[in-house]
């Protein structure tokens, strides 16, 4: 189960060291309320939202769901995540520090249905840079970087404060020569994010191409 995933992204979210506030955090309301991208033009094709997540075994769950009307959709989450749904670390990259090591985290995607067939899954951010949601059970904030060959070299570059509950981070991924990746993940919400349909499931496909280890699960790239 990937704790964070990292989305095969070309360019950078819009931010900076000189405007992240070292206090902020990726905390966000486990109510959220989507208004979708050009999403009066989905209403053919999606009736339902669902939010999924998978257990330790691989296993999928709903844990929530909303009609989908109005180009958009309300759907509340719990306000906490089964422990079935976390998970620990069992490894820390070399490079990478994690404040709490005990904290544990897992990973929610939001997908779009119709008639009970899926149809697509939803990301808040922009055409490059993606969010994902994570529910912890305590405070962590996780900094520093590490590189990792795995068929391709990954150099990955950390720097989040969670809060206990729901949280959004952000990735991005930007190709480097010599089939090479620079990753990052960060909590600044990019600028112009908004929520969006995918119906390629190209979300699903980057994230399996580059995950980054669950970080609390240490597990680098096969998500496992």
């Amino acid at each position: 189960m990937a704790f964070v995933s990292l989305f095969a992204v070309a360019a950078l979210c819009s931010c900076s060291k000189d405007d992240e506030n070292e206090n902020e955090t990726g905390a966000i309301q486990n109510i959220i309320t989507a208004a979708v991208e050009n999403g009066a033009s989905y209403s053919e094709i999606i009736d339902t939202v669902k939010a999924e997540v998978e257990d330790y075994y691989g296993s999928d769950a709903i844990i929530a769901r909303a009609p989908y009307t109005n180009g958009g959709f309300t759907l509340t989450l719990p306000a906490s995540l089964s422990a079935q749904y976390l998970s620990a670390a069992d490894y820390i990259p070399q490079g990478i520090t994690v404040s709490n090591p005990n904290v544990k985290g897992g990973s929610v995607g939001l997908y779009a249905y119709k008639s009970g067939f899926e149809a697509g899954e939803f990301y808040y951010g922009t055409n490059n840079c993606m969010g994902q949601l994570i529910y912890v059970d305590g405070d962590v904030i996780i900094t520093g970087s590490s590189t990792v060959t795995y068929g391709a070299t990954f150099t990955i570059k950390i720097n989040v404060h969670l809060k206990e509950g729901w949280n959004m981070v952000y990735a991005k991924l930007t190709p480097k020569a010599n089939d090479s990746y620079e990753t990052e993940l960060t909590i600044k919400v990019p600028a112009g994010a908004k929520w969006h349909f995918d119906s390629d499931y190209s979300l699903s496909e980057f994230s399996l191409y580059t995950q980054f280890p669950s970080l609390l699960r240490g597990n680098f790239v096969s998500g496992n």
